[in-house]
């Protein structure tokens, strides 16, 4: 459709070069492919509606659970269908509903599982447990639907979750706010979901840390509802509570990289272990016994491979879309060729002589290895490099220290502790190779390149000394501890190089301060004598008498207002009017103030969405951020006309609702937010050649493009309400500005994610191509 848009845009702005037969193939062409889009949209609407409407699935599963009735296997199917639809529907909700969804329904899976296993004795008391966890399950969608209020949705990960946060918590004034207050419940939930994946100490600590920012919230929704309460006291409970949310979210993305580094180590370790158990040449009982343990570690893995890269998804510092699409589908594949990797793996161990059965796992193992590899590659994108070095430096020396102690005395032990250094240190050069990938040519990459070469020798080394001392061949007996001293060595160097580089840079100052002059009291002596030379005539002694009221000059030397004043017939000049929302100078913004209703103002609050954004930059020497106020002040008032000529097309009145006169000069402004926008996409591809970071320049690029199909249709949009001005018809008054509205947002949006995109490109600029792209921040 985009494309056959544009190729309209085209024939429209082209008439002398196109023929009837090409308009005509054109409009043919827009029709069966928007025909084709409604008929896929509306199958994916039905599979929606089939997937949240629970209630019949419940209720055939449920009659198994209660009765037995069905037999044991379409039982299993029918709670089967409640799991994958309660799943289907808990994507599309926020994190704490989609969470407590997506809990139930893997305790509802253990259930079956135990099930299957149980015997007939057992088989009861479990379908009871069953018909609970579903009614449970049940209970949760419902009450996610209805809590599902427009407005109050955020988008659920922590970047966008702080963003809106941050929104509520800098307001001069507190208030409450339904989409701030949520999103610091799912925030909590986040931390909760990863304390419960990390346990222990770190868990516990991280379960303290989410509940006092729970508390803190109740009290300042008390504070903000007591009208007893203070402005000072209010200010200070807002405070105290955004103080704890910094401390929470810094503490879970530094656990978050803990977690990855200790959860994607060893991917492959557990399946290996599952094959070796499966041909292990023993007793039928104690085989049984083994394979069945290391299933259960498999599995375990498994999952815990999949819960580790939801918590990253939600928690993670990648923002891309895509990539937590593409994260859900490779959790989604993984555990369905989990029980399908267990199955062939008992196959085979009932069947150790059988090549088919060996061929069978190979397939499904490598399958299951492939998801792994593409899962952990995604996942390690949610981490960011110097996070990801700064834990693998720490948990290297960890191991590194206790394979030094035990190596005195259990050197087998020890080995245990070398191989888990060897397994970070692979996983430290895949991270590095990754960020060689990204940047391109400059001093960052050749310093990365030599670190890298020597941990790679160093790590090699300790093999190899370690093998020595095992031996008892070491020539040197410090060998062993100096070669895995060089291991964590290097890896330091590697870290702190990402480190650097990915430092913020600190503020820029305002204005560079003047020189300062040196001391001249003897300059400012020397007026009197320069007066000296001149010779005085007689009329100097009327100079230094007292001056005539009569005299103009005294009067004039007066400030403006004295002059007006004591004039005679002038006309008191009229103070100067607001500057318009449409002009190309800066008003006075407050973005601290309160942001207009996203149901009652969707434009106005896009706008001060991006007005915020450009708020936080000076304007002089960026022509980026200059453009994108334009952009937000022409969005304003052209959403101010539209409302206005609604009402006075269906009221009949007079009243002038904004500074536009006329279609016309809509019109004109849609054409000047078209020119802006452009500017913005010059620019940001001039910040993108130079930018050495292939990731920022990556999603610099996600950002930009849509903002030329966004402005084609803003071009179509104003030409379609041109056609109609002068004849109201409601509903084509009321698509054209449903169609305006999700334009503006959509654009505006764009533009303030193309802008935090520049100024993160900018950062690592190796040259600055214009004197006039300075993002410099306000103090």
């Amino acid at each position: 459709v985009k494309h056959y848009v544009s190729q309209r845009t085209w024939i429209i702005n082209n008439p002398d070069k196109v023929s009837p037969e090409m308009v005509k193939q054109n409009s043919d062409n827009i029709k069966n492919t928007l025909r084709e889009l409604e008929a896929n949209i509306t199958a994916v609407e039905t599979d929606r509606d089939e997937g949240t409407e629970l209630v019949s699935v419940v209720s055939a599963a449920q009659q198994w659970a209660s009765t037995g009735k069905g037999g044991d296997a379409e039982g299993t199917a029918a709670v089967g269908k409640v799991i994958s639809q309660s799943r289907y529907l808990a994507k599309g909700l926020n994190t704490r509903d989609k969470r407590e969804i997506f809990d139930l329904c893997q305790e509802l899976e253990d259930l079956i599982d135990e099930y299957n296993r149980a015997p007939e004795g057992r088989k009861r008391a479990l379908r009871s447990q069953i018909a609970d966890k579903m009614n449970a399950v049940k209970q949760a969608a419902r009450k996610a639907n209805s809590s599902a209020v427009p407005g109050t949705e955020t988008a659920g990960g922590l970047p966008e979750c702080s963003e809106v946060i941050d929104d509520w918590l800098d307001r001069d004034i507190p208030t409450r706010s339904k989409a701030g207050e949520r999103a610091v419940e799912d925030v909590v939930d986040m931390a909760a979901a990863l304390a419960k994946n990390i346990g222990g100490q770190v868990g516990d600590d991280i379960a303290a840390q989410k509940d006092k920012v729970s508390k803190l919230l109740k009290e300042l929704q008390s504070v903000i509802d007591d009208p007893k309460a203070t402005p000072e006291q209010k200010k200070a409970k807002q405070a105290e509570l955004k103080e704890a949310i910094a401390e929470l979210k810094k503490s879970l993305r530094d656990h978050l990289a803990a977690k990855v580094v200790d959860t994607y180590v060893d991917i492959t370790g557990p399946i290996m272990e599952l094959q070796a158990a499966a041909l292990a040449p023993l007793a039928p009982t104690e085989k049984a016994e083994k394979f069945n343990q290391k299933a259960a570690d498999f599995s375990l893995h498994a999952e815990q491979l999949c819960r580790v890269a939801e918590v990253a998804t939600d928690v993670g510092c990648d923002e891309d879309p895509h990539r937590h699409d593409n994260i859900k589908l490779s959790i989604e594949a993984l555990r369905d060729a989990t029980p399908m990797v267990v199955y062939s793996a008992k196959t085979l161990s009932l069947n150790p002589d059988s090549e088919s059965a060996k061929e069978n796992f190979d397939l499904v193992k490598q399958q299951w290895v492939t998801e792994a590899v593409r899962l952990r590659t995604d996942v390690d994108k949610c981490v960011k490099p110097s996070d990801f070095l700064v834990e693998s430096e720490r948990k290297v020396k960890e191991e590194g220290d206790a394979a030094k102690a035990l190596m005195k005395t259990s050197p087998k032990d020890a080995v245990v502790k070398v191989a888990m250094v060897q397994k970070i240190t692979n996983r430290v050069l895949e991270v590095t190779d990754a960020e060689l990938e990204n940047v391109g040519d400059c001093d960052y990459r050749v310093n990365l390149l030599e670190h890298r070469g020597n941990l790679q020798t160093a790590i090699k080394q300790a093999g190899q000394a370690t093998n020595d001392h095992i031996r008892g061949q070491a020539k040197d007996p410090e060998a062993f501890d100096k070669s895995i001293t060089e291991v964590h060595f290097n890896i330091s160097r590697i870290k702190d190089e990402m480190v650097g580089f990915y430092l913020p840079l600190p503020p820029l100052p305002v204005e560079v301060p003047e020189p300062i002059p040196e001391p001249v009291e003897e300059e400012e002596e020397k007026p009197p004598a320069r007066a000296a030379p001149a010779p005085s005539p007689p009329a100097s002694i009327v100079v230094n008498e007292a001056p005539k009221v009569t005299a103009p000059a005294p009067t004039c030397a007066e400030p403006a207002p004295t002059c007006a004043s004591s004039a005679p017939n002038v006309t008191k000049a009229a103070p100067k009017p607001p500057v318009p929302v449409d002009s190309d100078e800066e008003d006075d913004f407050d973005a601290s103030a309160p942001a207009p209703d996203p149901v009652e103002a969707p434009i106005e609050h896009a706008a001060f969405k991006l007005r915020q954004e450009t708020a936080k930059y000076l304007e002089e020497d960026n022509d980026m951020i200059t453009a994108a106020r334009k952009i937000a002040q022409k969005f304003q008032q052209m959403a101010k006309y539209t409302k206005g000529r609604r009402e006075l097309l269906e009221l009949g009145s007079t009243e002038e609702k904004s500074e536009f006169s006329s279609m016309t000069d809509m019109i004109k402004t849609c054409k000047e937010i078209i020119a802006l926008t452009k500017n913005i996409q010059k620019h940001a591809s001039m910040i993108s050649k130079n930018c050495p970071d292939k990731r920022l320049v990556m999603s610099l690029a996600n950002s930009m493009e849509p903002i030329g199909m966004l402005s084609q249709q803003l071009n179509i949009i104003a030409s379609v309400k041109a056609s109609a001005s002068g004849k109201y018809n409601e509903a084509a008054e009321v698509e054209a500005d449903e169609m305006l509205t999700i334009n503006a947002q959509n654009l505006m949006k764009s533009v303030r994610d193309t802008v935090r995109a520049s100024e993160a490109c900018s950062v690592k600029m190796l040259s600055n191509p214009n004197n006039n792209l300075q993002f410099r921040r306000k103090r």
